[in-house]
């Protein structure tokens, strides 16, 4: 990998990725997003949950996010570049998995790199992690085209995402637009996640 992974962009993650639009996408999804990873990640000697490269783009081959603009070349660099560094790799495995923090910039990334339109990340998010979470998370009856059936599935989760990302997006708006943006804490959608 290294020899094709030899740039990382600083400024991305100051950017693009550590921003409030990005911050309130994940935070929507946060639970969903956590139980997802301790269900496709392992837990280390340590007792720390981590997820291999490999579990990675099986994930992602499962929410059927590979296609002909993103490969998995693609997902690789995107494990790669959000994994930490660390001191001494001839110890240890947390050079080739990736923490729960790591493997929300991966899904950054992921998210980026679908679409590599100049719009906010946080308008890219939604998809790729309700892709992932409806995917890892599966039932029999989830993806089915009836709406009703779908809700009935995951307790009326699919309508509150749906809510959620469009709330992303109407705050992202009203920030690029200069508005003076409030936070609502008392939102129930958000209690919900």
């Amino acid at each position: 990998i290294i020899p094709n992974c030899r740039y990382v962009d600083p400024i991305w993650r100051e950017e693009r990725l550590y921003n409030e639009g990005a911050d309130l996408a994940f935070k929507r999804y946060l639970k969903d997003l956590q139980a997802s990873f301790d269900k496709v990640g392992t837990v280390d000697a340590t007792g720390s949950a981590r997820m291999t490269i490999y579990d990675f783009v099986a994930m992602l081959a499962k929410a059927g996010l590979f296609d002909n603009d993103f490969s998995e070349r693609q997902a690789k660099f995107a494990f790669v570049n959000a994994s930490e560094c660390v001191e001494d790799e001839s110890t240890g495995t947390r050079h080739t998995t990736l923490s729960f923090p790591e493997f929300l910039e991966a899904v950054g990334r992921v998210a980026e790199r679908r679409d590599p339109g100049d719009f906010p990340l946080a308008l890219k998010l939604p998809p790729v992690i309700e892709a992932i979470i409806d995917s890892v998370l599966d039932n029999a009856t989830l993806h089915t085209d009836e709406p009703a059936a779908r809700e009935s599935v995951l307790g009326g989760k699919i309508g509150t995402r749906v809510k959620a990302a469009a709330a992303v997006g109407a705050h992202v708006e009203a920030l690029r637009a200069g508005d003076d943006v409030t936070h609502d804490d008392d939102d129930a959608d958000a209690e919900e996640f």
